[in-house]
């Protein structure tokens, strides 16, 4: 996903920031690591507006965590045999309020609001940014509630995490996360100091992972890069777990055993992940892997640098590129190009000396053009979209005549 640029890359690494920057806060209750969340808080802001998912489920892990807290505390105070009179429900505000120093807060929100205004501006050359970001929603409220093509099964995200295999593809499961996480989140309730350092951090992370995936499980409009979000709490709850599992040992032979599952899960899933970014990279059978570009499209890059080495004008040749959908990555690929023009239709004037066009348009360049152009070949883009490469004929000759001969 980072090849792919996917945004939750960076989403995910500062939710990790902002998550450590809290709970550094509410260790030490220092304005430094309240400001450093709050830069956290903006930038996710500033990165994606899914932001607000992993916001709502810290601010709903925050209030369930200190009345959890709450209840245990008047649990423990009440004496055997008395009355439940002290026993309060737990379920209100004050102990959540009282957890907070206002100054503290105002200056992360401060710094998170400084930090988005300045990003959403464009370094203030964009006055109507901050009102943008803001309306984003309103096409996105209409996704998440199933006007897209990416709607899927609430098993989506599972299937892909913790047993997946297409047809003729291998295995893929991740699921030692899932029973360490789970060992994580049971010891997240346990009263032994000796097994668990911060139980409040542990039942925090339990709160926040549990409610995160429930609601992108939840919602109809599904991506496997959004399940990062929340895979990023089971990840942090199986550290818990395996850390745990190493406390409870009590033998050497415990000890051996624990340790050798351990080893051998990471090892797999060191495996797994190399798998997964090297030689299955764009292919359909890694579960992670979902409308990405077609490898098949750096061969009509290489085509097309080719044809322009043959050129007089080299890398200043024309080309224009028609595309109803996405063409997306081209721009990048023909960066150095200084002559490239983009439509989402055939143009008035479609000719260049080289052309790419999507199918769908149906533009026969070759019949329209008495064959002064040619339809050299088709690329595919990305699974179900392909593109056409059309070559005006005298440079596709002079190109053909420039390619290496074989020997017999």
């Amino acid at each position: 996903y980072s090849r792919y640029f996917i945004h939750e890359m960076l989403l995910v690494f500062l939710t990790l920031f902002t998550l450590a920057a809290g709970w550094r806060y509410v260790e030490t209750r220092r304005a430094l690591w309240a400001a450093l969340a709050g830069l956290g808080f903006g930038l996710m802001y500033a990165t994606k507006e899914t932001f607000v998912l992993s916001g709502a489920a810290m601010g709903l892990a925050m209030l369930a965590t200190v009345w959890w807290n709450a209840w245990r505390r008047r649990r423990s105070a009440v004496l055997p045999g008395e009355t439940g009179t002290r026993q309060a429900s737990p379920f209100t505000l004050r102990p959540f309020l009282a957890f907070w120093n206002g100054r503290h807060v105002a200056l992360a929100a401060l710094v998170a609001m400084g930090v988005s205004l300045v990003l959403f501006t464009s370094f203030f050359t964009n006055a109507r940014g901050p009102l943008d970001s803001v309306l984003t929603y309103l096409p996105w409220l209409d996704r998440a509630g199933g006007q897209s093509p990416h709607i899927h099964p609430w098993t989506f995200y599972f299937e892909r995490l913790f047993w997946f295999q297409s047809p003729k593809g291998p295995l893929w499961s991740e699921g030692l996360i899932l029973v360490l996480a789970l060992v994580g989140m049971a010891v997240a309730f346990c009263s032994n100091r000796t097994i668990l350092g911060s139980a409040t951090l542990a039942r925090f992370l339990t709160f926040y992972t549990v409610i995160l995936t429930a609601i992108y499980t939840v919602i109809s409009y599904k991506t496997p890069w959004c399940l990062l979000n929340f895979q990023l709490g089971m990840i942090l709850l199986a550290g818990i777990g395996a850390a745990a599992l190493w406390q409870l040992c009590r033998s050497k032979l415990t000890v051996s055993i624990v340790a050798t599952a351990l080893l051998a899960g990471t090892g797999h899933l060191v495996w797994q992940a190399w798998r997964a970014s090297q030689p299955y990279a764009a292919d359909r059978r890694n579960p992670y892997v979902y409308a990405h570009t077609s490898v098949n499209l750096l061969k009509l890059v290489e085509r097309v640098d080719a044809i322009a080495r043959t050129s007089p004008d080299g890398y200043e040749t024309v080309i224009k590129v028609f595309s109803p959908d996405s063409y997306l990555p081209l721009p990048w690929y023909l960066r150095r190009f200084a002559h490239v023009g983009w439509w989402d239709g055939v143009p008035t004037d479609p000719y260049a000396p080289i052309i790419i066009a999507s199918p769908k348009l149906q533009a026969r360049l070759d019949d329209k053009s008495d064959k002064a152009y040619l339809m050299t070949g088709l690329y595919e883009l990305r699974p179900g979209s392909f593109l056409e490469l059309y070559v005006e004929i005298e440079l596709w000759k002079k190109f053909v005549a420039n390619l290496p001969r074989e020997t017999d």
